[in-house]
C-alpha cells in the first residue's frame, strides 16, 4: 500500500510528509493516526477491487448502453 500512487504521488508518503515532526513540531495526534489508518484500509480495499473495477470499466467501454427513449409527453386538454 505504501507504493500506491494517485497522480504520480505515493498517497501515504505524501500525507505523512505534511505531518512530519520537523514541519509541525509535534508527533501525530490520535485523530491523525486514526485517519491514516482509515486511509490505508481504503487503499487496501481499492487494491483488492482493482481487477474487478478494470473488468467492469472495460465492459462498459466496449458495450455502451443504449440511450433510453425520451419520455412520452401527454398534452392535457
Amino acid at each position: 500500500m505504501w507504493e500506491y500512487t494517485i497522480g504520480g504521488y505515493q498517497v501515504i508518503k505524501k500525507w505523512l510528509s505534511y505531518r512530519e515532526y520537523e514541519n509541525l513540531g509535534r508527533s501525530l495526534t490520535v485523530p491523525e493516526a486514526r485517519e491514516v489508518t482509515r486511509m490505508i484500509r481504503r487503499i487496501g480495499a481499492l487494491i483488492l477491487l482493482e481487477e474487478d473495477l478494470a473488468v467492469n470499466y472495460a465492459n462498459c467501454k466496449v458495450k455502451p448502453r443504449k440511450a433510453s427513449p425520451p419520455p412520452k409527453i401527454y398534452k392535457v386538454r
